[in-house]
């Protein structure tokens, strides 16, 4: 018992191939699909997860999920906010950079996964490098997804927000 209760909060419709094993383990999972590119009322149905879960701690995961939940944490007070990028900085749109850069810097963390990411993200983003924490990626090998869900997850791609709850 490690006294933390998990919630995995998935930023799509979709998923697979990880939503068999996290309900399979026990661990609540709740969907907030977009209905649009950019889709606000994501960010309030977060916030009222956040809330109703009694949410502690959010790591969310890729650059879309770090702007969400940044937005999110604007109406829910008193959660620590740990951010994740796990590529290297894009040319974005000027809104996109705005809200990632100030993703980035309101975290108390941000998951890297390479020494030169950290030097790119903290140019780019006006982030100071002490804020990164290196993680080496490593991973599982994963069952095949179906061609059509497969096409979908690149859709959505980035829209993953793991929280965990006290």
């Amino acid at each position: 018992e490690t006294g933390w209760e998990v919630c995995v909060i998935c930023l799509s419709r979709l998923d697979e191939p990880f939503g068999n094993w996290i309900e399979k383990a026990g661990i609540k999972l709740i969907k907030i699909p977009r209905r649009r590119s950019f889709d606000l009322t994501r960010v309030f149905k977060l916030a009222s997860v956040l809330k109703k879960e009694n949410i502690g701690l959010v790591h969310s995961h890729l650059e879309t999920a770090d702007i969400y939940c940044y937005l999110a944490l604007k109406l829910v007070r008193g959660v620590s906010f740990v951010a994740s990028v796990l590529s290297m900085p894009v040319q974005d749109s000027f809104m996109r950079k705005w809200l990632l850069g100030k993703a980035l810097r309101a975290a108390d963390l941000i998951h890297i996964n390479s020494r030169e990411a950290i030097e790119a993200y903290a140019e780019r983003y006006n982030v100071k490098a002490e804020k990164f924490r290196l993680i080496y990626n490593g991973a599982l090998p994963l069952e095949q997804m179906s061609p059509e869900n497969a096409r979908r997850a690149r859709i959505d791609a980035g829209t993953y927000a793991v929280s965990f709850g006290t």
